[in-house]
């Protein structure tokens, strides 16, 4: 039987999806398309906080009386859920089929009757809808015990067909480890902080808060042209999800499980001559060297993120003293001092450049400047949670395994504490 968490969940996925595509349909100058997408993603986002409050509502389109009762539950979100109701009275029921089959009487059909103009209204109106839905889903998702999900290395469930993934670059924080010091915080009354468990990676979904990919740069594909499992990851982060790579370069490869083999996902490699003979009349080229360009890279590509990398001044892992501002330290404590020692070795950390960063810890490394060993990336309504170090020490691993807990934290701070009155 579908619970009411599981339809909510699904239609918060689908309302964001739908804004995404209404976004998108825009661009493509489609303003009716774009309207009618906007129009399903309100729909489905007051439907999604009508689940997760547990509250019923008639199985109509426009609900907006429905919707007061989450004002009623939430006092703080009074004024909010007012300007809901009249958005969803405008969308739902004023202007519904106008987009869908325009003015019949006047002879107006939807792509003369609905301008620029009147798509960027529903759009602004659709994100307001989806911020408020996001503050009901997150207080709902962060409190004790938060659901976290570890990557156990295949694809499905059909586990004779697949090899699993036993290649974790730049990391030695093993699954079980991540699993073991998880499972085992408690709140101050003593209860699990988590509920942690291992999935198959088609499993990923938003009843997870978070997903940990414990393979560092690697992570399970089934499928290395067409990266079907990424697709997974990017929705499942721009759905609200956080998703850590625990080392290196973030989603640099794909583990092939049909093959068994890692594979660098970088579009646009380059191949240079690097060493060639001459015979007689004949040039002959014995090496050629392959380049994998910054640009190609999923994590540029889908997140727009840069991180360090080699130099004539320097090539692999940097050591590097961490520090952090008092922001820093306001929103996810001291995470410096955890394991004695306030230094990693960094390895593909971001960089400055990256838009929106958020840093847990920083450093100075002289070729690039200030960089982020730990760093989350905001992406749709989720993050990409970094660990741009190799992970080797005993230092390194504490500050890593802490730092999923931390942001969490800070989550809980931002959407429970402050506001859950």
């Amino acid at each position: 039987m579908v619970t009411t968490i599981e339809k909510a969940l699904y239609y918060s996925a689908t309302a964001r999806r739908a804004l995404r595509d209404a976004r998108k349909q825009k661009s493509h100058y489609r303003y009716p398309e774009c309207i009618i997408r906007a129009q399903e993603s309100i729909e489905f986002a007051g439907k999604s906080m009508l689940e997760f409050m547990d509250i019923e509502y008639k199985r109509e389109h426009y609900i907006g009386a429905e919707l007061e009762k989450i004002g009623q539950k939430k006092p703080y979100l009074k004024e909010k859920v007012a300007k809901v109701i009249v958005t969803s009275d405008r969308w739902l029921q004023q202007s519904r089929n106008f987009t869908r089959y325009g003015f019949q009487k006047l002879g107006l059909p939807p792509k003369i009757a609905f301008s620029e103009r009147d798509a960027k209204y529903a759009l602004s109106d659709t994100e307001e809808i989806i911020t408020l839905l996001d503050t009901v889903e997150r207080s709902i998702k962060l409190c004790f015990p938060v659901k976290i999900a570890i990557l156990n290395g295949y694809v499905s469930e059909d586990r004779d067909n697949e090899v699993q993934c036993n290649d974790s670059s730049r990391t030695s924080i093993s699954s079980a480890e991540w699993h073991k010091h998880l499972g085992g915080l408690q709140t101050d009354d003593e209860n699990a902080k988590y509920e942690v468990e291992f999935i198959s990676a088609s499993q990923i979904s938003n009843r997870y808060m978070v997903v940990i990919n414990p393979f560092g740069e690697v992570y399970p594909e089934i499928d290395i042209k067409k990266k079907v499992i990424f697709g997974i990851i990017e929705d499942y982060i721009f759905t609200g999800g956080i998703f850590v790579c625990a080392g290196g370069f973030p989603l640099f490869y794909g583990w092939d499980v049909n093959k068994g083999e890692k594979v660098p996902l970088v579009e646009g490699e380059i191949h240079l001559l690097s060493k060639i003979a001459l015979h007689g009349d004949a040039v002959y080229v014995e090496e050629m060297k392959k380049l994998l360009p910054f640009s190609g890279t999923l994590l540029w590509k889908e997140f727009l993120a840069q991180t360090t990398g080699d130099t004539d001044k320097h090539s692999g892992p940097y050591p590097l003293d961490v520090t952090q501002t008092e922001e820093d330290i306001n929103k996810f404590g001291v995470l410096t001092d955890i394991g004695g020692k306030k230094e990693v070795l960094e390895f593909r950390a971001l960089i400055e450049k990256t838009k929106e960063c958020i840093p847990l810890i920083r450093a100075n490394r002289p070729d690039f400047g200030e960089v982020y060993p730990i760093a989350a990336i905001p992406h749709g309504y989720g993050y990409l949670l970094t660990h741009g170090m190799d992970i080797a020490k005993e230092y390194e691993r504490q500050k890593a395994l802490a730092s999923v807990d931390r942001f969490i934290e800070w989550l809980q701070k931002r959407y429970i504490r402050n506001k859950m009155k």
